[in-house]
């Protein structure tokens, strides 16, 4: 079965082929930032096996001032566990 198997787009090497597409999950804060909740949540779904998460909703703070297309939990989290 494909789905199972690594997939290699550019230099980036995806373990498999589960990909969570964007949308609103309601967790996030009023200001429309990602907070716990929704840090929570994208963590169990990587943890889970998801190799690809987009997220759906975003906004510019001092960590990120031009918007981004994407986000990678890895840079930020220690999935290992």
């Amino acid at each position: 079965m494909k789905l199972a198997k690594p997939l290699i787009v550019r230099n980036v090497v995806f373990k498999n082929r589960i990909m969570f597409p964007p949308l609103t999950t309601g967790y996030e804060e009023k200001d429309g930032s990602a907070g716990e909740q929704s840090l929570a949540f994208y963590t169990r779904l990587a943890k889970g096996g998801t190799a690809y998460i987009v997220l759906g909703t975003s906004y510019r703070s001092q960590h990120f001032p031009q918007p981004q297309s994407y986000f990678l939990l890895s840079r930020f989290l220690d999935l290992s566990a």
